[in-house]
């Protein structure tokens, strides 16, 4: 038990000495690589998670504006029926208007017809 704790404590002893030792060339390193070299990597994750979420918004407003649409369509059909039936009730009322005055110049001329009997049988 006591060579394990002794061989896990030389473990921990040259990790820490590895790590300072490499903190100098970490150091190092950052001065002389440029920003962009050094972290690409994480810059073109970034770049590719901005453009999905670019897309991600664009497919948005693209589904907002289909349906968007679709309601639109629907109002226009609806008032084009309206519009259709409005038509067809006006033609309806002007035939049945048109037929009124029909009879009613027929009934004229009926009345106008008895009326004259009606003189002459009194004559």
């Amino acid at each position: 038990m006591a060579v394990s704790r002794h061989a896990s404590f030389d473990r921990q002893a040259v990790l820490k000495v590895a790590e300072l030792q490499r903190s100098p060339l970490v150091i190092g390193s950052l001065m002389w690589k440029p920003f962009d070299t050094r972290f690409q990597h994480i810059i073109d994750r970034l770049t590719f998670y901005q453009q999905l979420l670019k897309d991600e918004i664009n497919l948005a407003n693209l589904q907002e504006t289909y349906k968007n649409s679709a309601a639109i369509s629907a109002e226009c059909l609806k008032a084009d029926c309206e519009r259709q039936h409005a038509a067809d009730d006006r033609s309806r009322a002007t035939h049945t208007l048109d037929k009124l005055n029909s009879l009613s110049d027929s009934s004229d001329e009926t009345v106008r017809l008895l009326e004259q009997q009606m003189r002459s049988k009194r004559q």
